[in-house]
Parts: C-alpha cells; structure tokens; sequence
C-alpha cells in the first residue's frame, strides 16, 4: 500500500464536463471542479461562496418581463423593467416612475420575451417584428416618454409581381436631378395610390413618385439621372407598379437594432428577413435610399446559398450580423466609413446564431450558436484575415442548456475580471470568468429555490428576475447580486435598539429562512405574519431565502512511477484544506471541521471568521474517492487550495 498527496492548487477551470474526467494526462484536470454550485470562481482560481441577492420587488402584477439596462451616463444608470403593457423605472433600486400609455401598452409577454433594442445617450429603442419601432426617452429620473419612432425615407420593395403598364400619354419631366414634376397630357394616368411606385423614362433614368398632384402632374425623386427633360411621348415610358413600404403591418418590422459608424441600423422583417438597413449619417430616423450619394441610406440583402434569418447584429470591430444559417460580418472600407458603394457582406462561419442578444467582452463578442448548447467568441484573427466562432464552452458543454438570457459583468475596482450570466431554460444561471489573453476560462452554475429568468447588468450591478413559490403562489422578484447578502431575496434591517422582532418581511410570508444579526450566524427561522422573531436581540438582521454552495473536486488521481491512480481502489486519508476568512462547512457529507475554539470567542461578539490551513480526516475506499465540500448556514466561505491524502 503507498500513500500519495495531491495539491489542488486552485479551481482555475471551473467546472467541466462529465466527458473530461477521464483526462488525467491534461495539466487541466488538476485545476478543474466536478461541480461548482453556487460558488464564483475568481480571477486568481480562488472558489468563494457566490453572493447573495437583496429583495428589490415584484414584478407588476408577479408577471414574466424582461430587464434593460439603461446608462444615461457614468453617474445615472436605471434598470428599465418590461411587463406587459407597462415599463417600470429602476435608479438606485428605488421605483421612480412607471410608463403605461401607449405604445407601451400594446406590448405583450410575446413581444416583450422577443424584442430587441439599443440606446444612445437620453434615447431607447425596441424593435420587433409585429410592432413599429418605438422610441423611448428620458427627461429626467421620473419623466420617461415613448412614442413610435418616426421614421422617414422608408424604402421601397416589390414583395410580388410588378405590373409594367406604358401609358399613352406623353410626359415631361422639370428636371433631371433632385426632386422633379412630372406632367402628362390629359386626361392623364395618374392615381393617389401611385405614390411609392416607379416611372423609367425610354431614355434612361427613373423617377420614384413621392406624392400626387393630379391626374396629369405628381412629385417624384429621381433614383437614377435622366438623361434630358425633352417630353416622352406616348407608350415610350414606363410606370411600374407593385412596390409597397419595406416595413407595415403587412410585411413586419425589423427584429434587430444597432448603432454603427452614425448610422442607425435594422436587421430582418418577416418579408426580408435576410436584409439590413442603414439609417442616412448622423440622421438616425431617415431611410432615404433613393439618391446613392455615401451618406445616403442603405438597404442590402445577404447573398448567399442559404436562408439566413437575421437574430442579431452587432456593432464590434467590424459590423457583425449573426444569423440563423452562420456569422457574417461587413468589414470597414480603409479610412472611410461604410457607403452604399462600398458596403460587402462576408460570411465568417456556418454555426448559425439564438436570438440571444450578443455581449461584448474581453476584445470579442459572445454569442450563442443555434443548436443552444454552445456559447461562442466571435473574434477577428488577423492571420486568417477574417473572424472565427470559437467554442468557450467545449470544456463545460453540459452547462449550456437552451439559454433564454445573457448579459456581461465588466471588471470593477470591486472585483477583476469580467463575469459573463447566462440564463437557461430550466431557470439554472450559468456564470463563466474568462481572461481571453491569459486563456483562462472558468464555469460554475447558479441555483436557487425557484428559476432564473432574466438578468442584466446595469453598471456594474448584476439583476435577475426570479420566478419563485412563495406561500403556495408563484411570485416574481426583481433581485440584485450583492456580495454582502448570504441570502436570496433577502432583506437587511437595522433597528435602533437591540431587538428580537423584524417585520417587514411580507415578501417571504410562509418561507424557510436564514437569518444573520450583527455578524452572528441565527437559527433558521420561518416567516409568519410577515415576520420572524430570532432567539438573540441584534441591531442588524438580514433575512432571506436559503442557497447552499457546493464544491466537488474530480477523483484523486495522480501519475505516478508505476503509472495513475484511475481505476484503481483507494481511500482519501485526509484533506488540508487552505481557506480565507471563512465560516464552518461540511467536508464529504459528514465532517464538520472546527474552524475556533470557545477561547478564541470574545462574549458578545460573532466568532472570528478563519483563516489558514484546516486539515480534515475522512475516511471510505472507492474508486472515485474525492472531496465534497458544501455548507449549509449563510456563512462566508472562501477555499484556496486542498491537498488530499490518498493511500492505495
């Protein structure tokens, strides 16, 4: 029998895939995690128990919404919170206004689930393919306006067959530039309904009718220039009929938006799902297509051998546009910004796009690809000279479960390194820290008493929307990550006296809960009337739904002379488990260290949380013999490193 110790030195790749315990022969596995549960893995490979969420409220109504963050500037951001039919407005996690007048109120839960939109400065706006664009702005924190956006110089497109009539009426046009009169002789062709429609001139040029005059006369652009004014006689000009608005009720609205390079930009309706359309420069609501000119509008349809649905598009190093069949993306013309002459589309990869939003982190782009299971790093590679969709989440594919949500925590002077959230389908939250240059990538999974449905970061605040039961009713909370909260959904108080009686708890009616009072860890407690009362009288208390952190490092293994350990019987002797400042946990189920002694306990304050080495004497043969470390209190739990005895 031999005796072998093994240093975990840290749990630097986070939790990976069933399907990479057997890669012993990787550097990897001795830094990995076979689960990492309600722990945040830090930029230096520490595991810390995740922190907890404070009560902010419920949504309107307990109804499923979504969240937008809103930045007006670095001092004033607001959390916009979607419901059907209403949006409410969040600063400093205090209501400040709600909106409910139209178009607001037409919103749906669908609508809500699905829309799309982007900000600049004291302006929002959504998309979605059922309703027009509507432009939301704020005035102050309590004055919020929205209005459908007015947009000008729509395009126009023949979705059907065009109808080519040549009128027997001689025409004449005012000019060969510009906007134009057109004449006929009488009694004269002309109808209301041709505004939009198109004449071609037998000489060469076209005209897009703008509007009607009479009969005989109309206004109209010249889209392409005439060649003279000399009259067309009869049955030598043609009038084209058949073109409608790119975007009604008819034919759907763009279901995505961006700024880029001054423009305003829209990707994909139902009846062109593949084309983009470019605002003029610096004016964002003007479409105006028709004269050509650099900074004109643009509209351009992807050219390719496959439907290829716009999702998403985003405004990176290039202008990205993800899509159902692939990743395109329009690179920049050198020193000039992107024309209507200039503009070309070129496709970057086939794994196809969710219509989860993309972020921007760490130089790349992340997006999820559309088999759902795959979170990816759209990132220009100079030597190929063109952009790649790598695979971040091969290491931990058993994480990534039909994602609904995604939003990106950038690095603060709270914490380095940024955190990306991304919301699944059964309600988990899955949370990665990469540092791209240094290869580091590190997955771990949220889980509370409910489903994760929302989140998005407003600043550097982290907020969810959490589908919970409460009381035997389904509630949904608004709730912000906070590293000073052990607790979801919890709620701090401070009395002015000592006291054994805390209210306000109406939220949690009926809930199992922890409870923690001036740094002392309380019995657990269940809310009734709203309220709790605890066995020890405290100026402090906070209350809140109970979350337990679990780590489970892979089997002992090792190479040794005679070969590895895999497979082979043994039996973990002991753990020496290195912590920082932290509070008693459960090793393997059963072992309760102990972190202090009664005399190190001052009377009358909470003990001391522990720092440094705690060695940990388990016991039991098996073939996977490995170390559980989980903790069932609202306590402060960092581990930094474990080395495991094992004989065989």
């Amino acid at each position: 029998m031999g005796k072998t110790s093994i240093i975990q030195t840290s749990g630097a790749a986070g939790e990976v895939s069933p399907n990479f315990l057997g890669r012993v022969d990787l550097e990897t596995y001795f830094k990995s995690l076979k689960q990492a549960r309600n722990v945040k893995i830090s930029p230096l490979g520490t595991i810390k128990r995740r922190e907890g969420t404070a009560y902010i409220d419920n949504t309107s109504a307990d109804s499923a919404g979504r969240l937008v963050p809103f930045a007006f500037n670095i001092v004033q951001d607001y959390l916009l919170v979607f419901t059907p039919g209403e949006m409410r407005v969040y600063k400093d996690d205090v209501l400040q206004t709600t909106v409910s007048t139209a178009p607001i109120s037409t919103l749906t839960a669908t609508i809500i689930s699905e829309m799309n939109w982007t900000q600049s400065a004291d302006t929002l706006f959504l998309v979605h393919p059922d309703i027009p664009p509507i432009r939301i702005t704020r005035t102050s924190h309590t004055a919020w306006t929205a209005a459908n956006a007015a947009l000008t110089g729509i395009p126009w497109y023949a979705f059907g067959t065009l109808t080519v009539t040549s009128p027997a009426f001689t025409l004449t046009p005012s000019g060969t530039s510009g906007t134009v009169t057109v004449t006929t002789t009488g009694p004269g062709p002309f109808l209301p309904a041709h505004v939009g429609q198109l004449i071609t001139l037998s000489k060469g040029g076209t005209i897009r009718i703008t509007a009607y005059n009479s009969a005989i006369s109309v206004q109209g652009f010249v889209t392409s220039t005439l060649f003279d004014t000399i009259s067309n006689t009869s049955g030598t000009w043609r009038l084209e009929t058949g073109y409608e608005p790119v975007w009604s009720v008819t034919r759907g609205y763009p279901r995505t938006i961006t700024f880029h390079q001054s423009r305003l930009w829209l990707g994909g309706s139902k009846s062109r799902p593949q084309t983009l359309w470019a605002s003029r420069i610096a004016d964002f609501l003007n479409f105006d297509t028709e004269d050509s000119s650099d900074d004109s509008g643009i509209d351009v349809t992807i050219d390719d051998d496959q439907v290829n649905a716009i999702n998403n598009i985003f405004s990176g190093r290039n202008f990205q546009i993800f899509t159902t069949g692939g990743e395109f993306y329009i690179p920049k013309p050198i020193d000039i910004a992107i024309t209507p002459k200039t503009i070309a589309i070129e496709r970057a990869a086939r794994h196809g796009a969710s219509a989860v939003r993309p972020v921007s982190g760490d130089g790349a782009t992340l997006y999820l690809d559309g088999s759902g299971v795959v979170l990816r790093e759209f990132l220009y590679d100079d030597l190929e000279g063109s952009y790649r969709g790598e695979d971040l989440s091969d290491i931990a594919n058993h994480l990534i479960r039909q994602p609904v949500d995604m939003d990106l925590q950038r690095a603060s002077t709270a914490f380095a390194g940024e955190y990306t959230y991304v919301i699944n389908s059964d309600g988990t939250m899955v949370a990665l820290h990469r540092r791209r240059i240094q290869t580091f990538r590190a997955f771990s999974l949220y889980e509370t008493s409910g489903s994760y449905e929302r989140v998005a970061v407003v600043g550097t605040d982290v907020y969810v929307i959490v589908r919970r039961v409460i009381n035997s009713v389904t509630v949904r909370f608004i709730e912000r990550f906070d590293a000073t909260y052990f607790t979801d959904a919890g709620k701090k108080q401070v009395s002015g006296s000592p006291t054994t009686a805390w209210a306000g708890l109406t939220h949690l009616q009926n809930a199992d809960v922890y409870v923690r009072g001036d740094g002392f860890i309380l019995l657990d407690n269940t809310v009734a009337g709203g309220a709790i009362t605890t066995e020890q009288a405290t100026l402090t208390s906070e209350v809140g739904l109970k979350f337990s952190p679990t780590v489970q490092f892979p089997p002992i293994d090792a190479v040794t002379k005679t070969g590895t350990l895999s497979g082979m019987w043994r039996r973990m002797v002991s753990a020496n488990i290195r912590l920082l400042e932290s509070r008693e946990f459960i090793v393997n189920g059963k072992y309760r260290p102990i972190l202090t002694l009664f005399g190190d306990i001052i009377l009358d304050e909470p003990p001391p949380s522990f720092t440094g080495w705690k060695k940990v004497y388990t016991g039991g043969f098996s073939r996977d013999a490995g170390l559980t470390i989980t903790q069932d209190i609202p306590g402060e739990l960092e581990i930094l490193a474990v080395v495991m005895e094992v004989t065989t």
